[in-house]
């Protein structure tokens, strides 16, 4: 992520279309001020991901399913999550 010396705020979300529905607005708000880096994540549903991006709001894409309870894919969701905040330092 860099050096950046922003506060940084993770807004995780299960998947692109609840983040953009119900979590954009707040993501857009809070990107507003100067002190602050906000980070979106959760998994990609097509175009949702691509238009929080197109809204300012960069957007990590973590793997795993929307449906389903696979512990497999709940492992990849949380391994990626982890990644996203040891790199991000929220």
């Amino acid at each position: 992520m860099g050096k950046d010396s922003r506060s940084r705020i993770c807004i995780v979300s299960r998947c692109a279309w609840t983040f953009h529905n119900f979590r954009l607005g707040l993501a857009q708000a809070l990107a507003r001020r100067p002190d602050t880096l906000v980070i979106g994540a959760g998994v990609d549903l097509s175009p949702y991901a691509d238009r929080i991006e197109a809204a300012g709001i960069p957007f990590t894409r973590l793997r795993g399913r929307v449906h389903g309870q696979n512990p497999f894919q709940i492992l990849l969701f949380a391994m990626d999550l982890l990644r996203l905040y040891r790199e991000s330092k929220p």
